[in-house]
């Protein structure tokens, strides 16, 4: 093991650091294989935080893509938005279990920040910016509903 891991390390430091990248991400080392893509650039981010991603939502752990996600933001890549449309719909088809509020909470940051990364790029129009659109909107309402309005219960 320490072996392996003195190989890793020393492909990083040798300049290697793509394939440093690679082994780290194939052996699920994630918080490493991103700390040293962050130092790379956002480029590697979003490759390394797009394949964790998917690793996540592949075993089920949609709680913990969506603090990946909020944590390091989503990259806004096409080949990214089902990832995320998946994620949406896990959480809002959930969103009455007790102790879900905090993954709507979540989405509709995530929702949020990538609506506004695709209006950056140019993307306000597209059909994939205005599905977002909607669904950080239904988010927000139901976020509002399950807790924010608890305040006032004449419009829960």
């Amino acid at each position: 093991f320490f072996r392996e891991h003195s190989m890793v390390e020393d492909l990083a430091m040798s300049g290697n650091v793509k394939e440093a990248l690679e082994l780290y991400a194939q052996k699920g080392q994630w918080d490493k294989c991103l700390g040293v893509a962050q130092q790379q650039g956002s480029e590697a981010v979003q490759k390394y935080v797009s394949l964790y991603c998917s690793r996540l939502m592949q075993q089920e752990r949609h709680r913990d893509a969506l603090r990946l996600l909020e944590e390091h933001g989503p990259p806004p890549q096409p080949v990214n938005f089902p990832l995320y449309v998946h994620l949406a719909e896990e959480a809002l088809a959930n969103y009455d279990v007790p102790d879900r509020q905090e993954d709507l909470r979540r989405l509709r940051g995530v929702l949020f920040n990538l609506v506004g990364l695709l209006q950056r790029v140019g993307e306000a129009k597209s059909p994939s910016t205005v599905q977002f659109e909607r669904l950080l909107l239904i988010t927000h309402f139901t976020t509002l509903r399950m807790g924010g309005l608890k305040e006032f219960p004449e419009f829960a």
